[in-house]
């Protein structure tokens, strides 16, 4: 009897195990259930809906405000603050097929009267809408290749270039401006299952059009990957973790600049459910800034939701 009593129990366990399995929502590749990344992307065609709010603040640094002589005049120690808020939905048209909308805004402000007047007040809000085609998949991996359009207007105060403007006698200063860019292009992205508890991303987009630094259209892109631990797999402990990077030149990124922001982070995953993810990533975020010639340093926070409907 005692015998048959396992029997049954072990039954019950595996019927349980594979309604759990037959009811995951969440991207699952080799026994793998992926921590879902906003940054980098997705391969997969699954539809959710995302949110995310975060901010991030720079340490101090020295501005240049004049040259006099050849000798450049350092203004007082200031610093940026960033924000962001951004939603995406994805649905899924097919199985291998599925359309992206990411409407986000971000927003950079100086934190005194030395960043406010070099750095201004500098908004960019906009749309990326992206076809996902999912061209390989098996067991352990799937690769997906992504056709990208983008639309974003920059709103800059730019406090400091009124006033050289007015110095200078140039016709017409404007203390802002507001300019729009369009994008499109192309992208891949891969996904691998290690293991259970291990498994990374990969991604890289690649667009054409102008940038909010006036210019001649050119090639932008953005690139990076990441590495994850979901343990929830293998103890009682529903988390996960997640290392990232991304550089990118594309204008909503980058805002009144040429060169690359690089992005760095950590993130913890709630991954209790079998179709939603809450997550707290804590990233470092180097940015091209105009009046310096290095880049600035932020640290900053972001909160995220993704739920999936299949």
């Amino acid at each position: 009897m005692k015998n048959i009593g396992t029997c049954i129990f072990l039954l019950f366990m595996s019927i349980g195990l594979s309604a759990q399995i037959e009811n995951q929502k969440l991207p699952r590749l080799n026994g793998h259930t992926f921590i879902p990344l906003g940054s980098l992307g997705s391969p997969f065609t699954n539809s959710y809906f995302q949110s995310n709010l975060g901010f991030a603040s720079s340490s101090s640094v020295e501005f240049p405000l004049l040259d006099i002589g050849g000798q450049t005049i350092y203004g007082e120690i200031g610093g940026l603050l960033m924000a962001t808020l951004g939603f995406s939905y994805q649905h899924q048209i097919k199985d291998w097929l599925a359309f992206n909308i990411n409407p986000n805004m971000s927003t950079r402000i100086g934190t005194d009267v030395t960043t406010l007047l070099t750095q201004g007040i500098n908004t960019v809000a906009g749309i990326d809408m992206q076809w996902v085609i999912r061209l390989v998949k098996n067991e352990k991996q799937v690769l997906s290749g992504t056709i990208n359009i983008s639309s974003y207007n920059g709103t800059f105060i730019n406090i400091y270039g009124f006033v050289e403007d007015v110095i200078n006698n140039i016709p017409n200063p404007s203390i802002s401006s507001s300019i729009p860019v369009v994008n499109s292009g192309i992208g891949l992205k891969y996904a691998h299952g290690i293991n259970d508890l291990f498994g990374f991303h990969l991604t890289g987009d690649f667009n054409y059009g102008e940038g909010f630094a006036r210019g001649d259209a050119g090639i932008n892109y953005k690139f990076g990957g990441s590495f994850e631990v979901n343990i929830s797999e293998r103890t009682k402990t529903p988390l996960g973790f997640v290392v990232w990077f991304t550089r990118s030149t594309q204008p909503e990124n980058v805002f009144n600049s040429t060169d690359a922001t690089h992005f760095a982070g950590l993130k913890i995953a709630y991954m209790g459910t079998s179709d939603f993810s809450l997550g707290l990533e804590f990233a470092y975020v180097a940015i091209p800034v105009a009046a310096i010639d290095k880049r600035m340093s932020l640290l900053g926070v972001l909160i995220t939701t993704r739920y999936f409907f299949n």
